[in-house]
């Protein structure tokens, strides 16, 4: 507009050029304005947005191990049960071969006892026949002797620790070991 003025010959308004000159200032100061509070708007939306970028990485590690957490509780629990079905099954296969031993056992005592009595002449042992309740303390003789072989060393040691009578020691084990075989006869 100054231009135009100058160039058409005129002389010119300064009260025109001046508030020409303010408007373009204004005009310029307000673009120049927007312009420095967009980068400090977008500026703030970078450091908002890294902070909800921040909040969703906490929301999201604090979920996994919460996730992971209850995985491992999961896989915990499992096992244990796992664990507990294994060792039952153990305990009832064991069980169930003891039962089996403790019939052929059986069987095998009252066999002995019919061909003890066979050869005796008697036609039937009676309930109280006493050849049974002899091999089972033959068998309780052996089982201390074999404990004795196989502890001997340990027995002398204790016999010099202790001046425990020899025959006493051997009335003790086989005492124990018919506690043992009347455990495993029931």
């Amino acid at each position: 507009m100054v231009a135009a003025l100058l160039t058409a010959g005129a002389k010119p308004n300064l009260r025109t050029a001046a508030e020409a000159a303010a408007r373009i200032q204004g005009s310029f100061r307000e673009t120049a304005w927007k312009v420095a509070m967009s980068i400090v708007i977008e500026f703030a939306n970078k450091e908002e947005e890294a902070k909800s970028i921040i909040a969703a990485m906490k929301i999201q590690n604090a979920f996994r191990k919460y996730d992971t957490r209850r995985k491992i509780e999961a896989a915990y629990k499992i096992q244990c049960r796992f664990q507990t079905w294994k060792m039952r099954r153990e305990f009832l296969n064991m069980r169930r071969q003891a039962i089996r031993l403790q019939g052929v056992t059986g069987k095998e005592a009252v066999q002995e006892d019919l061909m003890v009595g066979k050869s005796v002449g008697e036609a039937m042992p009676s309930p109280s026949f006493s050849a049974r309740a002899f091999v089972l303390a033959l068998k309780l003789v052996l089982a201390t002797l074999t404990l004795m072989s196989k502890f001997s060393s340990s027995v002398q040691k204790d016999l010099e620790i202790t001046s425990v009578n020899p025959t006493m020691l051997i009335l003790g084990w086989v005492q124990q070991a018919a506690g043992m075989l009347r455990w495993l006869s029931t």
